[in-house]
């Protein structure tokens, strides 16, 4: 295993990852291109919120929670066009709701 900071790789196994608030590990080939992610923040005005990793595919399945408990947030929807961002759809829209996800996707 090789560590640059809080990345790391395998390059034996081909798997790749982010270990911090905002991380992910990409499992590469040997499942499939299988990369599950996390990340939090805050949601933009149109309800979204920034991948730690750019999907070249889709979410395969997605979990939000409300970190701010004002947000009644509710699944994810992927953007095709950027294929960074999802979006989280919740009762209380606007900039200010703390929300977090788990993503797996390929």
């Amino acid at each position: 295993v090789n560590w640059d900071g809080n990345k790391f790789t395998v390059p034996a196994l081909g798997v790749s990852g982010l270990m911090a608030q905002n991380g992910y590990v990409n499992f590469g080939k040997l499942v499939g291109g299988l990369i599950v992610q996390w990340g939090t923040g805050t949601m933009t005005s149109n309800n979204s919120i920034t991948l730690s990793l750019s999907v070249t595919a889709n979410i395969l399945a997605a979990i939000p929670f409300d970190i701010s408990n004002t947000a009644n947030v509710y699944p994810l929807a992927w953007d095709s066009t950027t294929r960074d961002a999802v979006r989280i759809f919740c009762t209380n829209s606007g900039d200010s709701n703390a929300v977090g996800y788990v993503a797996i996707c390929r």
